[in-house]
């Protein structure tokens, strides 16, 4: 066999070019004066490196993945490098993958393609159905037509940002496909043929750059799709911890977080201790609540904080335009309480607050189990700045009566035993009922507009209300 440094011999012509004979060598009878020309080329031949068979071109000093392959069955595992050397020394770049080269190849797992490839026949590693992972080298531009098609058992497969081209049918029927790890930092980055990924299952997520969510359309309703797949954007880390693993775990967060997507946090106590609260990495609040579930913005961190059981806790309540009626003082760990605020003259209440002045509960009475040191403060507001205009003195009434309508209650102030009665302005009644205490509370879900409230009592008492406001 000749070697790799050798050409072999092609034709003989005349002349003119044309051809006199492929024999070598060549008898003739000489008639007249002639010229010959011997025609050579580089002499092409394939050799077994490392267990895979390579088509070697001696004149490019390249070679190529041979289709011949696909009979041996020989790898679970298959790099395959730049550059090869062969028996005699002679290096060769690795620059072409041939057509089907390791078709229905039943023992391949994994496969690492360089950077050097720059063809790919096709159907490469058609229907290589144990092939679970793909590695594409630095450098790769393109992924051949039907490289993978029916490859089942590959679930994930990461798209590196300077490949730029995947070819028709490249993933088609990969069924077991459910991650693509795409790294282009905008969809316009590459180009993808025709059902590159026709067949793949629906549940299949495209994990697209932070950073990237707003040239892929990603946003809070997370219906971004990438070729029909749908778009998940998942690097970012909500980190967690304990105050003290001595008395207490956490469980969630991680460094694949989905952005807009809700996630869990969970603190277990230890015996003798309990979960206090959630606090951010500045110390500041961040939840109660445990289990805590909320929405990912962003990176995080979180951190729990427990005590021991036996303690006991302060619930320092306030009021201003109002007082307090219960619920003030010091109580054991674990105990209901039971915040009640009462309004003065002429005010109303509106809601509970914290030392930060976020808002705790619009209920009065307000009931929460005590688990650290509490202090809220009862927010009152006049009835008058209300959005709605309150009763003056209703004829026949010795005291002053009036009306309010806040958070979806109506509120009757000294109208006991009266029947009241709501209208539109164009008269259509929406309201009817009797009030059985001077302070009154009727759930009444109003929409926006001005309504007219009326107030009878017996046929020798009759009172009409001012008009008032629902905005």
């Amino acid at each position: 066999m000749a070697t790799e440094d050798d050409t072999r011999f092609v034709k003989w012509t005349n002349a003119g070019g044309e051809t006199l004979s492929t024999d070598n060598p060549f008898t003739f009878t000489v008639k007249r004066d002639t010229a010959l020309r011997a025609h050579f080329e580089a002499y092409a031949f394939s050799e077994v490196i490392n267990g895979t068979v390579y088509n070697l071109d001696v004149d490019a000093h390249t070679a190529a993945v041979s289709s011949t392959n696909k009979v041996h069955n020989m790898f679970a595992s298959l790099v395959i490098p730049q550059e090869v050397r062969t028996a005699g020394g002679q290096l060769y770049a690795v620059t072409a993958l041939n057509a089907e080269a390791f078709r229905g190849n039943g023992k391949l797992k994994s496969v690492t393609i360089p950077g050097s490839i720059g063809e790919w026949g096709a159907g490469v590693f058609r229907q290589c159905d144990s092939l679970q992972s793909v590695t594409f080298g630095e450098g790769l531009k393109s992924i051949g037509a039907e490289a993978f098609p029916g490859c089942s058992s590959l679930a994930s497969v990461t798209i590196p940002n300077g490949l730029t081209r995947i070819r028709k049918g490249a993933f088609s029927a990969c069924t077991g496909l459910q991650d693509i790890e795409l790294e282009w930092d905008s969809p316009d980055r590459g180009t993808v043929d025709a059902d590159a990924f026709a067949g793949v299952p629906a549940s299949c997520r495209v994990h697209i750059p932070r950073g990237s969510e707003d040239r892929y359309g990603y946003d809070r309703d997370l219906k971004a799709v990438w070729q029909g797949l749908p778009v998940v954007s998942d690097r970012y880390a909500v980190g967690v911890a304990s105050g003290d693993t001595a008395v207490g775990r956490v469980t969630g967060g991680g460094n694949r977080m989905v952005l807009y997507a809700e996630t869990t946090l969970t603190a277990d106590a230890d015996s003798g201790y309990h979960f206090v609260k959630w606090t951010n990495a500045d110390g500041s609040l961040f939840s109660v609540a445990n289990p805590h579930t909320f929405v990912v913005t962003g990176d995080m961190s979180v951190q729990a904080h427990f005590a021991v059981n036996n303690a006991v806790y302060t619930v320092k309540l306030s009021a201003v335009n109002g007082k307090i009626m219960a619920g003030d003082g010091v109580h054991d760990y674990d105990t209901e309480i039971e915040a009640v605020a009462e309004a003065d003259y002429g005010y109303h209440f509106v809601k509970w607050v914290n030392v930060a002045g976020d808002s705790v509960s619009g209920s009065n009475p307000y009931r929460f189990v005590l688990t650290e040191e509490t202090e809220l403060t009862a927010v009152f507001t006049k009835d008058t700045d209300e959005p709605l205009t309150g009763f003056g003195t209703l004829l026949g009434v010795e005291t002053l009566s009036g009306v309010y309508y806040a958070e979806g209650v109506l509120r009757l102030a000294n109208l006991k035993g009266y029947f009241i009665s709501v209208s539109t302005l164009d008269g259509r009644q929406v309201l009817q009922f009797r009030a059985d205490s001077d302070d009154e509370r009727y759930a009444a879900a109003l929409p926006a507009g001005i309504y007219v409230l009326n107030a009878a009592r017996g046929k020798e008492e009759r009172h009409v209300g001012t008009k008032f406001v629902v905005k």
